[in-house]
């Protein structure tokens, strides 16, 4: 189903003005409130729900977002259980801080998470496109911020750049992972790899079903 002509062009307009300017233009504030009669339903527009993190930490002098420090921590997952379940605190929280630098910065700071949002595009729901390998998007965030994000998916490469679904600025050049879960290829992610053994530790602890007897 191609693009109808106004997304095409506001597409083509907004990733030529804003690519070179990047950084920052989120500080803008605003949001895009779509009611929901009036939201449509195709893979070209989504509607985000806004994340809303705790910002007692992130203020200075009683301005929010306004900490350096908080900048560089993880409001959303501190550490999650299933990052490096075995190894040591300590390395626990300085190897997931070093997978996921400045993330308060790139989702609060020149990221638009905790704001409504109206993204479309060609799929607007994903980093990828499910149906070809280039995917451009733009995410609506009040009445003078489009954020655009672009990605590739090939067969032996894949990148993104610019503001992902969740409304964070991310970027990625890597070997294509068409069976990601998210988190690395599909049966050998961190997380896949805890579930596992999350699951083997479930059976030794499962009683043998009942059986009657006769």
């Amino acid at each position: 189903m191609p693009l109808q002509s106004p997304i095409r062009r506001k597409l083509l307009a907004t990733i030529a003005v804003v690519l070179a300017g990047l950084p920052g233009c989120a500080l803008v504030p605003g949001e895009c409130r779509v009611p929901i009669e009036r939201q449509v339903a195709s893979r070209h527009h989504a509607y985000p729900e806004p994340k809303q993190p705790d910002l007692e930490r992130s203020r200075l002098l009683g301005v929010p977002k306004l900490n350096p420090a908080w900048w560089a921590e993880n409001a959303d997952d501190p550490l999650p259980w299933w990052w490096k379940p075995d190894a040591p605190l300590k390395e626990r929280q300085r190897t997931w801080f070093l997978r996921n630098p400045m993330h308060n910065f790139n989702s609060y700071i020149i990221g638009v998470a905790d704001r409504r949002t109206h993204r479309w595009g060609i799929e607007a729901g994903s980093i990828w496109n499910e149906q070809g390998s280039f995917n451009a998007t733009v995410t609506q965030a009040g009445p003078l911020l489009y954020l655009p994000m672009l990605s590739y998916r090939g067969r032996y490469l894949e990148w993104y750049l610019g503001w992902r679904t969740s409304g964070s600025f991310g970027g990625a050049l890597r070997r294509a992972q068409p069976d990601s879960d998210g988190t690395g290829p599909r049966g050998r992610s961190p997380l896949s790899q805890a579930l596992a053994a999350r699951e083997r530790q479930a059976e030794l602890f499962r009683l043998p079903p009942v059986t009657e007897t006769p």
